[in-house]
Order: structure tokens, then C-alpha cells, then sequence
């Protein structure tokens, strides 16, 4: 069985780092934006555009205030593409939430973490996570 994948986006260096060993203590494969504009798979105005058949990942964790293009509107880009990942399977992280922001996350079906938070939580939502991955998309490997 594929190992599953992790983008996760975030642009302070310590959380990043912190969230990516734990993801990879549980088997996963972490690919690491400390901007979205970075990722392949992310196009100026585009967002996810996976083939047929292939995802960019399985989980997306990302912070909300970034540079550049901000979680939000990155998640947004993401399904507004039919991006082939869950919407339950996306977590949008902030410390500075405001209530028309993660509003608008949940209207998304994306998953809302106040930062700064346990790992139990964390955790318990990859549970989650894990039981809804499709494994039957192969991952793209331009990512």
C-alpha cells in the first residue's frame, strides 16, 4: 500500500517543522511549502489540476495568514479546480481566526484548527482522515 501524502503549507519554520515530524512519525510522506506559490501544483490562478486517475495528495494542512496567497484562498483555489482531495481531509490552522474567516472554512468543508493546539487534536482528525483517503488515485510525482 502507497504511502500517503501531506501538503502542508505553512510560512513559520518552527510550526512547519514541528507538524512535519509529527506526520512523518505516523508513516506519511510530508511535502513542505513555506509558501503556496512554491508548490507545483499551485498556479497562479489555478489551483489543483491533477489528471485523470492522480491526486497531488491525500491531506492538506495549511496556515491561513501567509505570503502572498493566503490558506483560504488556496483551499478555495483547490476545490473550485475539483481538487481530488476531501474536503474533510483539508485543515485550514490559524492563532488570529476571525469568525467570518473560519466561517467560511466550514462552509467549505474543510476542517478549522486554532493554533496554538494540542497534537491529541491533531491526531484524532488524521484518524478521521485516514478512513475517507481514497487509495486508489496514484500521486502525482511533479509535487
Amino acid at each position: 500500500m502507497r504511502r500517503l501524502r501531506v501538503l502542508l503549507f505553512d510560512d513559520d519554520d518552527a510550526v512547519r517543522e514541528m507538524v512535519a515530524v509529527m506526520l512523518r512519525s505516523r508513516g506519511y510522506a510530508v511535502q513542505e511549502f513555506a509558501d503556496p506559490s512554491r508548490c507545483p501544483v499551485i498556479a497562479d490562478e489555478g489551483g489543483c489540476a491533477c489528471p485523470d486517475g492522480f491526486a497531488c495528495g491525500d491531506l492538506v494542512i495549511t496556515d491561513v495568514r501567509m505570503p502572498g496567497i493566503n490558506g483560504i484562498e488556496l483551499l478555495r483555489r483547490m476545490l473550485t479546480r475539483h481538487c481530488r482531495i476531501d474536503p474533510r481531509n483539508m485543515m485550514a490552522m490559524s492563532g488570529m481566526w476571525t469568525d467570518a474567516d473560519a466561517q467560511r472554512v466550514r462552509e467549505m468543508g474543510c476542517r478549522v484548527m486554532y493554533k496554538p493546539f494540542r497534537m491529541s487534536a491533531l491526531h484524532e482528525w488524521l484518524d478521521e482522515c485516514d478512513a475517507r483517503i481514497d487509495r486508489r488515485l496514484e500521486l502525482r510525482d511533479d509535487v
